[in-house]
């Protein structure tokens, strides 16, 4: 009977909550599978969470590691991994539509490109190779052809 007296707004949001909370607890029961040492609410992206893997393994960022590395060249770096999106503009029109998942593109490359050496090297040096900058261990001359062999991607 006490539920009867109770403002219909209130009965409203409790109704939420559970509804909203027994989501968040099996979210937080996957969260605590990963082996991690960072708070649920310090998870602010998949980076964080990847950043905190690598801290657990030891793993310091490069700037730590080697702190006259030219950042210019961190950032060459990272806009390899710049994450584009594309979307289809039709709408109210039913289309066919094939879901493609590139998730897993990232380890993919980073294991068959063999960029773990990169991560845990005491040091890693800029050469400067036809007029461009590469790595150390750059693969020299690619076109097209060669870039679809996997010989020369570890180089």
């Amino acid at each position: 009977m006490a539920n009867e007296t109770l403002d219909p707004h209130f009965r409203e949001c409790r109704q939420l909550s559970i509804h909203l909370g027994f989501p968040a607890v099996k979210l937080l029961a996957e969260y605590a599978k990963h082996p991690i040492n960072l708070q649920p609410t310090k998870a602010f992206s998949p980076a964080s969470i990847g950043k905190s893997y690598l801290h657990g393994m030891g793993i310091t960022p490069i700037l730590e590691r080697q702190s006259d590395f030219p950042e210019a060249y961190l950032g060459f770096a990272q806009t390899a991994f710049f994450g584009g999106r594309t979307s289809a503009h039709i709408r109210k029109v039913p289309v066919p539509v094939v879901y493609v998942d590139f998730l897993s593109m990232y380890p993919t490359v980073n294991s068959l490109m063999d960029l773990r050496r990169f991560l845990i090297a005491r040091e890693v040096q800029v050469k400067r190779q036809c007029g461009a900058t590469c790595l150390i261990n750059a693969a020299g001359k690619v076109n097209f052809r060669s870039s679809l062999s996997p010989i020369p991607w570890t180089r």
